[in-house]
Parts: C-alpha cells; sequence; structure tokens
C-alpha cells in the first residue's frame, strides 16, 4: 500500500499545485464554456478528495475520482482510485523554504489561533525578500496558484504580528487590498488553516485576520472566511 500512496504522490506531484488544483494547460478540449464547467466540477471534487475518507463519503469521493478522470488528461488507475475512495485523502504539497524571523521554542508551545494577513504584494520572491530584510517572518506563506512555502517550524514562535506570536501559527496570504483572492489560493488556505487547526485543536473562532489583533493593518480576510472555515 506504501508503494500505492507513493506512486499517488508522484503522479499529483507532476500536476504541480499544491491542493492538487487539476485546471491548469489546455486540459479541456470542447468549448470554453465546457471548458470552465468542467474546471467547477474539478475544484469541487478536488475539495471532497482534500477530506479524509470515511464511510459516509466514499460514494461521493467515487463521484470525485471519476469527475477529475473525465476531465483531465492524467488519468488516475484502478489501484489508486481504490486509495483515494477508501484509505487516503489528496496530500497537500508545502515546500520547505526555511526564513529568519523567528525564535526557537523550547518544549512543547501550546498554539491557541491561527492569524492571517495580508502581504499587501502578489510577488513572491519580493516578498520573501522584504521578510528577510526586515527580520519578519510567517509560519506560512500562501501564493497566488495556491503554492504554499513553510517558513518557520509551527513549534517556533514567527514574528509575525508583535505582541501576538508567542501563541499564534501565523498565515501570510500573496494579496493585496481590493483584490479578489484567486480561487487556487483559497482552497489552498482552506486546506491549510483545517491540517494545522487539527493538529493543535482550535476552532472557528480561533482563526483570525491580522486586523482584528491589530486595527492598524488592513485585511481582506473577511471576504473569504465563510469559504476557509466551512469545516471547522
Amino acid at each position: 500500500m506504501l508503494d500505492s500512496i507513493e506512486k499517488l504522490v508522484k503522479i499529483l506531484s507532476t500536476i504541480a499545485i499544491p491542493v492538487v488544483l487539476l485546471v491548469v494547460g489546455n486540459w479541456y478540449s470542447a468549448s470554453q464554456k465546457d471548458k470552465d464547467l468542467g474546471q467547477k466540477y474539478v475544484e469541487i471534487a478536488i475539495r471532497i478528495l482534500s477530506e479524509e475518507p470515511t464511510d459516509d463519503n466514499q460514494q461521493l469521493r467515487k463521484w470525485a475520482v471519476e469527475t477529475v478522470n473525465r476531465y483531465a488528461e492524467i488519468k488516475i488507475d484502478d489501484d489508486l482510485k481504490s486509495i483515494l475512495v477508501e484509505k487516503e485523502a489528496i496530500p497537500v504539497d508545502i515546500v520547505d523554504a526555511p526564513q529568519r524571523g523567528f525564535r526557537e521554542f523550547v518544549g512543547e508551545r501550546l498554539v491557541k489561533r491561527i492569524i492571517v494577513s495580508d502581504s499587501q504584494g502578489e510577488d513572491m520572491d519580493r516578498e520573501l525578500a522584504a521578510l528577510k530584510q526586515l527580520g519578519v517572518s510567517y509560519h506560512y506563506l500562501v501564493g497566488l496558484d495556491g503554492e504554499i512555502l513553510r517558513l518557520v517550524d509551527e513549534n517556533d514562535v514567527a514574528f509575525h504580528a508583535g505582541r501576538n506570536n508567542g501563541d499564534s501559527i501565523g498565515v501570510g496570504l500573496l494579496h493585496v487590498g481590493g483584490k479578489a483572492y484567486p480561487d487556487a489560493q483559497v482552497e489552498a488556505l482552506r486546506t491549510l488553516i483545517g491540517e494545522i487547526a487539527s493538529r493543535h485543536g482550535l476552532k472557528r473562532r480561533d482563526v483570525v485576520s491580522r486586523q482584528q489583533v491589530d486595527p492598524r493593518k488592513a485585511s481582506d480576510f473577511g471576504t473569504i472566511a465563510d469559504r476557509v472555515l466551512a469545516g471547522l
């Protein structure tokens, strides 16, 4: 089974985006309208497959696998179908990109909340350079295409929200105020926050925007909060 899972991860990694949102290139061959409709179906399917399998959702997961196979050029074989339906959720691809701007924590840190911040920029390299120059960092940074960078270990204290750093995990979003968050970024954030919350026993009320802890900071997180936190 381990070999099958490794094979699954290798296949999914070739699709190249963190929540494995299979909507790139020219994968849809019908009219633009059919292509857009197929994209929406795949987004829904990937959201379903990102959740842990249970006895209650196997039929839904079968539909999701068939939907991916219908619209994607890269097909999921029968063995991997069974794993996805019954045993494994699609993994979130997180890239380690260690930063400065944190303090190592000795022992096990008690995390009480997740703080989501808008970067007010859209370029990943520029944001990383700015964080380095300022000596600050998030724990995670989510790109416009859904790429997730892990900058600081969750058990260490990242310098992302002033005096609120000690008991929180910081998640940064490449985002300029007033613009819409891309669907791929929202889905990646939803999955990431779900996993962090599960590890630390956090609830919906424990996920806040930077603006909520520091009114001087602008944030559009409220416009996507219901989508991101629907499963908490």
